[in-house]
């Protein structure tokens, strides 16, 4: 007899699987054996936050924003009078973060003649003109080589492609995830205007971008993937099972990891 004409009472009985208050410890060391946490080199340079934040987001992309950033003013305007610059793009990225912090309604109130909405730290360290400039002109990407909607090879992220490839191998670089790990949906709370912004009313955040990611159990995003939404209008079969194999196709056929995949009901053969 098979296990599968075996009946389930017969099976529990056979295995000794009777629920009991004796605690069964099943873990198994020689599964995984690789080292967890910030990778020996990355260690070694974690010295305070901004040495942190310069291990995810090195000089070289910012030397890449400042690139881009003149290339798209000299493409819109033929000439670049006031070019962007290494040091100002950091404070720009910088002021980006505080004001994450501390919200306000509009950029421009942390530059305010009112004393009570002004901050003295960001409003001294770039003027708020200059600041906008940044805003209105920040690139990423050269526009000449953008591809239409019909053309081969159209990508919706193309305007963000080089951040998404650079900062995927860095996740990967800079730290060794746990064995236990999960694959799930986030949001990027968004509501202006995109063709890839989703809506998913039982979410806690409703609209935004829809972002994969593979999570070990610390909350570090080891890998992750937009959603672009439909191809062409044609709704994607088997969603699930792609993401999945993408976000875990970088593994050797040796790795040993446990994942969690709670919105997925797929088998992970190569997974386990």
């Amino acid at each position: 007899m098979t296990d599968d004409e075996e009946t389930l009472t017969a099976r529990i009985h056979r295995d000794g699987l009777i629920w009991n208050n004796e605690f069964r410890h099943y873990e198994r060391d020689d599964l995984f054996v690789e080292a967890t946490g910030p990778t020996e080199n990355i260690n070694e340079k974690l010295l305070d936050p901004i040495s942190a934040f310069q291990q995810i987001f090195p000089d070289t992309l910012i030397d890449h924003l400042v690139y881009q950033t003149n290339l798209y003013v000299m493409q819109t305007n033929g000439i670049n009078t006031k070019p962007a610059f290494f040091n100002e793009m950091k404070q720009f990225l910088g002021i980006n973060i505080l004001m994450g912090i501390k919200k306000l309604p509009s950029y421009r109130d942390y530059w305010s003649s009112i004393c009570e909405m002004r901050d003295t730290y960001i409003s001294s360290k770039m003027p708020v003109n200059r600041f906008g400039w940044y805003l209105s002109k920040l690139h990423l990407n050269d526009n000449s080589l953008i591809k239409s909607r019909n053309e081969p090879g159209f990508d919706k992220l193309f305007k963000i492609r080089p951040i998404l490839d650079i900062l995927t191998v860095i996740f990967k670089y800079c730290y060794n995830p746990t064995r236990i790990q999960s694959i799930n949906e986030s949001m990027i709370a968004f509501k202006g205007r995109s063709s890839i912004k989703q809506y998913m009313p039982n979410k806690p955040t409703k609209r935004g971008y829809k972002v994969w990611t593979r999570a070990d159990a610390f909350g570090y995003v080891c890998q992750f993937e937009i959603y672009t939404g439909k191809t062409n209008n044609i709704v994607e079969k088997n969603l699930g099972a792609r993401v999945v194999n993408d976000l875990v196709r970088d593994w050797s056929e040796t790795t040993k990891v446990f994942i969690f995949c709670r919105t997925f009901m797929i088998p992970l053969r190569k997974v386990m």
